[in-house]
């Protein structure tokens, strides 16, 4: 069962340590319990504001430049992915193809689209750019506590 993160006020909810695709082939890995999020997005302010926001949050978090690139990551990624959160509009895969993909490989990921227009697909999680903090906070424990 993965459940959002909690916090503890004396020590870091990510363990103090990096997430990217460098150290996961460094070695580091997240903790047992801790959720997997997987972004993408070409947008480098966008996936970055993201990364810091949901590291800081307690979630393990991958990064991938666009769709082709959140999937060879999510190949050499041994630990579940418990969520995707991409952007809808990227070069080389958009988030729509990206989903459809990675729901073929990886049905019990949950998918959360992000744009600045509206969502491509009704009753798909879905957050509109530029988000609040606390909005994408809520969304993705949202997300996480339906699945189980």
């Amino acid at each position: 069962m993965v459940h959002p993160p909690s916090a503890s006020p004396d020590k870091p909810r990510n363990g103090g340590r990096p997430s990217s695709m460098f150290t996961q082939q460094a070695g580091i890995r997240p903790k047992d319990g801790q959720s997997i999020v997987l972004i993408a997005d070409d947008d480098p302010i966008a996936r970055n504001l993201a990364r810091l926001i949901l590291e800081s949050e307690g979630y393990f978090v991958l990064a991938a430049n666009d769709g082709l690139e959140a999937i060879a990551i999510s190949r050499k990624c041994c630990a579940p992915i418990h969520v995707l959160l991409t952007d809808v509009q990227m070069p080389n895969m958009n988030g729509t193809e990206l989903r459809t993909q990675m729901l073929v490989e990886r049905p019990r990921t949950r998918v959360v689209l992000m744009s600045a227009n509206d969502s491509p697909i009704p009753n798909v999680p879905f957050i509109r750019k530029p988000f609040e903090r606390a909005n994408l906070v809520e969304l993705l424990h949202g997300v996480l506590a339906s699945a189980e």
